[in-house]
């Protein structure tokens, strides 16, 4: 039991982190990456652009460890969905790094720009590529994979009652809200953002009962039930 409660204080913590760890990530690279100059925007900003995807990256790490975390007690209570968290998860961060690669090739890019050189316009269409593989995986694995995810984790959470169920209803509600975001914004809709905020202040009111409540407390899983696994 104290080995559990260690665990859940943990994955709190680093549900903080990540939820954290992305969005000022997201507040300092939005500005640079909007100007309209983008060469000399992240050329001149690159100590900005590099704390950002740095940041981006403590999240995609942390999401990988909250959901190996998560597993065995997940498994107790629905084993199909149980499985499936973690691969979301890794996804999400697989294709999250694959949009900061772009991120960190974009400022070994400005490096080597300038204006009045010959070839500017070739490097303003390489910019825009490795702009687009950024925003794509910022779209890809913060709306929609990590959207598929927490929909997949208040499910269970909601069927095995380790938490309230209000609260997990709440992060199906969030969920939902952040996948239509991700589906308006993959068709170039914009000014979405506030969709994403129910799933972000839900997660740290998760944090904090994982933090200071914990799972253990809450109803034993279902033994019958389809699908779940039953206590060791």
């Amino acid at each position: 039991m104290n080995r559990q409660r260690s665990v859940e204080r943990i994955v709190g913590a680093l549900f903080v982190l990540a939820t954290l760890a992305s969005s000022v990530g997201f507040i300092l690279l939005d500005p640079v990456l909007d100007d309209s100059d983008l060469l000399v925007s992240v050329a001149a900003h690159d100590t900005l652009v590099m704390l950002g995807a740095f940041l981006l990256l403590t999240n995609a790490v942390a999401v990988v460890v909250i959901s190996v975390l998560l597993l065995p007690i997940l498994m107790k209570h629905n084993a199909h969905l149980a499985r499936l968290y973690p691969a979301s998860r890794i996804v999400e961060s697989v294709v999250l790094v694959i949009g900061v690669v772009g991120l960190l090739s974009l400022v070994t890019l400005s490096d080597d720009y300038l204006p009045s050189d010959s070839d500017a316009a070739a490097f303003r269409a390489s910019a825009d590529s490795l702009l687009a593989i950024y925003d794509w995986g910022a779209l890809l694995g913060i709306l929609l994979f990590f959207g598929l995810a927490a929909l997949i984790l208040n499910v269970v959470l909601y069927q095995s009652r380790l938490i309230p169920r209000w609260l997990a209803i709440w992060g199906l509600i969030g969920a939902a809200f952040l996948l239509v975001e991700g589906a308006f914004e993959s068709f170039g809709a914009d000014g979405l953002e506030a969709l994403s905020i129910p799933i972000a202040v839900q997660e740290m009111v998760f944090a904090g009962w994982l933090i200071l409540r914990g799972l253990a407390w809450m109803a034993e899983p279902d033994d019958a039930a389809p699908g779940r696994l039953a206590s060791p």
